[in-house]
This record gives C-alpha cells, structure tokens and sequence, in this order.
C-alpha cells in the first residue's frame, strides 16, 4: 500500500521582469487512486498484447492455410503430368476444397 502524497497542479506565469513564476492552483491527496491507476493501465496494456497475438495467430492461420493450399496445387499438377495408376487413383479421390 502507498503512504499518503499530495499532488499539486500549477501553471506558470511571466513577472514584469520577463522572469518565470509559478502559480499553485490545486492540492489534492493521491493514495490508492495511483494503485488503481496502476492496475487499470496494467490491464489495458495486457488486453493490447493479447489482441496483438490474436491478430499473429489469424495471419499465421492464414498463411499455413495458404501454403497447404499451394502445395496441394503443385501435387495436383504432378500427378496429372504422371501415367502411374497411383497418381490416377489419388488425383480421381481428390476434390480441392474451394473455401
């Protein structure tokens, strides 16, 4: 737990003279207000992070699907370039998904 503190807001000001001066506006005391401030920051940074790797996940997906995709095109393409009966069987059993 945090011990007591005072925050106090002020806003400077130009003297006659050209030099700066302060002028204080506000104390306020500051205790377990910091401890929540600290936890609800705590949390947004952990939901920005867990987004993040949900979007890393999603474009991975997408790319592991993609490359199945391809190689599935290429496979297709060699056994119709093949007069094995294997090759035959295979390529008459395989329909590509469309999705």
């Amino acid at each position: 737990m945090l011990g007591k503190q005072c925050m106090a807001s002020c806003s400077p000001i130009r003297a006659r003279n050209g030099r700066l001066k302060f002028i204080l506006h506000t104390i306020t005391e500051v205790s377990e207000v910091t401890e929540i401030t600290d936890l609800r920051r705590a949390k947004s940074e952990a939901e920005a992070l867990l987004a993040e790797k949900e979007l890393i996940l999603t474009e991975v997906h997408h790319r592991v699907k993609n490359n199945m995709a391809t190689i599935a095109a290429m496979l297709l393409l060699q056994a119709d370039a093949s007069d094995s009966p294997w090759c035959t069987a295979w390529r008459n059993s395989w329909t590509p998904n469309s999705a």
